[in-house]
């Protein structure tokens, strides 16, 4: 498709993503209250969250490569109608039932639109280009969620939470306007039939797995409702290898993903999200919890978390349209480290200038190596099937984020509990309380019932338990975050050495593979 402005029709394309991500970043600070006014319990709050991801991760292929045959514009369209009327559902919602459905479609809307927007990148612009387009594209993506926790917090104090479905419908349906008005119609290929069955798998298994940690958060292992989980992300995966080998079209494509193009960068994105999402989730919480601090310093972080990579994207993407895109994927990673390991040196004196560098230089190499492997992606994909590798690309890294912020903070959350205990005893002993009364300051921990010697010992030592507990807490809080750091550094560490295979040369293999499925394409179109 040649066009005489792409950077006008990629900015009217840029509204539609703009629309979506904000909107999902609107919920953090609406979950509280949603889950306030249906009653539920905070412990199932997860559940609006993993309703929107799943969809939009499961779906982002099969969307893709409708995306491929329909034209992409037409699908951004059904995407933005999609987003518009699930926002104006979810804010009627009369139900938690209804408004998770609302959700699930949130995400579908979302898996039309993002995958198709990123692929309209190789249609719009030459290969010297599109870094400078994808950083660009990943820059107002970052925007996105920066302002959405800002302008949610004021809609919700202003006007409730469900005005914030309000804005985001509305603001689709411009979007739709815009899009509608601006870009041109695009090419269609070979109208072919969806693998729905493998659809269905792809949704039975990872809806079971990424629904696992709060199944046992609230059920435990034992409980026939987590093994009912279990079965179903085994028996899903079963169906899902089964269907693949037979469809004519699969929801996961292995020819696409078999290229190194394609599955190191998806291997390096899933784990790079998964660290980043865990980090920012258990330091929001030590950030709130320590004193003096609340939800002004969280949102502080917030912000500087997301401004960092909205600026890093477009800088990275210039640069990679003059240099290799693999070099600055391992350099981002050696800074990712290096904030890794500041990071796992956080404790309740650090000020909070330490924690910005720190949530800087993770951000920052986090925008910057997302930018690099999507120019990757989009220079290994054949051109007849970029919606399908940009969809595979989206649905994996989108994987990450469910579970890296349900893992850091079950990390962070059992290492901080494993840690009060013998905190609480290293307080106790400095205060010069006898060894004999240990186990009754260990009893007052759990059960916050002290006995009558202890309490006399306390009295005779002029100070009170609870300063004791609170300053045993704040202990294993800091512990807890270092823990999670600690498994970071050796996740980030992995992800420096497998960075570095993207520095080898394709092999003669990988090259032929390439031409054979893009000259497979040509035959079947």
């Amino acid at each position: 498709m040649k066009v005489r402005n792409p950077w006008l029709i990629f900015s009217a394309l840029l509204v539609g993503c703009f629309v979506t991500v904000e909107a999902a970043a609107f919920q953090v600070p609406a979950l509280p209250f949603i889950t306030q006014d249906f009653g539920i319990s905070p412990t199932f709050a997860g559940a609006i969250t993993l309703c929107y991801y799943l969809a939009a991760a499961v779906f982002a292929p099969m969307m893709g490569r409708l995306g491929d045959q329909i034209g992409r514009k037409k699908m951004t369209l059904i995407g933005l109608s999609i987003f518009t009327v699930s926002e104006f559902m979810a804010a009627l919602s009369p139900t938690f039932t209804i408004f998770l459905v609302a959700r699930f479609i949130q995400g579908l809307g979302y898996a039309c639109i993002f995958p198709t927007i990123f692929a309209y990148i190789s249609e719009l612009f030459p290969e010297e280009k599109r870094g400078s387009a994808i950083g660009v594209f990943a820059s107002v993506s970052t925007l996105g969620a920066a302002s959405g926790g800002i302008i949610a917090g004021f809609l919700i104090d202003s006007f409730g939470w469900p005005s914030i479905y309000w804005v985001s419908g509305i603001l689709a349906f411009v979007g739709f306007i815009i899009i509608s008005l601006v870009v041109p119609k695009t090419s269609t290929g070979k109208r072919q039939s969806l693998d729905y069955f493998g659809g269905f798998s792809l949704l039975l298994t990872v809806g079971s797995i990424i629904s696992l940690p709060m199944m046992v958060a609230n059920f435990g292992w034992s409980s026939s409702i987590t093994i009912t989980f279990i079965i179903g992300a085994v028996a899903g995966f079963i169906l899902l290898l089964l269907s693949e080998r037979q469809a004519a079209q699969p929801v996961l494509d292995f020819s696409v993903l078999k290229l190194r193009g394609v599955n190191l960068p998806i291997i390096l994105a899933i784990l790079s999200m998964f660290c980043s999402i865990s980090l920012i989730y258990s330091l929001s919480f030590f950030v709130a919890g320590r004193p003096g601090w609340g939800a002004t310093e969280v949102g502080l972080v917030t912000t500087f978390n997301y401004t960092m990579g909205a600026i890093s994207a477009p800088l990275i993407g210039r640069l990679i349209d003059k240099h290799k895109p693999q070099k600055y994927v391992v350099l981002s990673y050696v800074v990712f480290l290096i904030g890794i390991i500041l990071f796992s040196m956080i404790n309740m004196s650090s000020p909070f200038w330490y924690i910005v560098i720190v949530v800087s230089l993770a951000s920052f190499s986090s925008g910057a190596s997302n930018t690099a492997l999507m120019k990757i992606v989009l220079s290994t994909i054949p051109r007849e099937k970029v919606g399908v590798g940009t969809g595979h690309f989206s649905m994996f890294r989108d994987l990450a984020i469910p579970l890296g912020s349900t893992f850091g903070l079950a990390l962070f959350s059992t290492q901080k509990n494993k840690h009060l205990e013998g905190a609480l005893i290293d307080r106790a002993q400095e205060a010069g309380i006898n060894n004999e009364l240990i186990p009754d300051i260990v009893t007052a921990g759990q059960t916050q019932q002290i006995s009558p010697e202890l309490a006399n010992q306390l009295q005779t030592l002029g100070i009170q338990f609870q300063d004791l507990f609170n300053g045993a807490n704040l202990d294993s809080t800091a512990l807890g975050l270092n823990s999670v750091g600690y498994f970071l550094i050796g996740v980030v560490t992995v992800l420096v050495l497998i960075s570095l295979i993207l520095l080898k040369k394709n092999s003669k293999s990988e090259t032929l593979m390439v031409e054979n499925l893009e000259e497979s394409v040509l035959i079947k179109n």
